[in-house]
């Protein structure tokens, strides 16, 4: 499935900077799931 965001929401949310990108890789690595997982609505991404 090809997801879509949002251009609502993408205009409302900045985008990760390189060190809380890294942050994010480095948690999920470590705690071994995501723990907000993404929320799709129809392809499209809500949360």
């Amino acid at each position: 499935m090809d997801l879509q965001i949002d251009k609502e929401f993408a205009e409302k949310i900045p985008p990760l900077t390189k060190e809380e990108y890294e942050q994010l890789e480095a948690n999920i690595l470590a705690d071994g799931r995501v723990i907000n997982p993404l929320i799709v609505w129809n392809g499209v991404i809500v949360w």
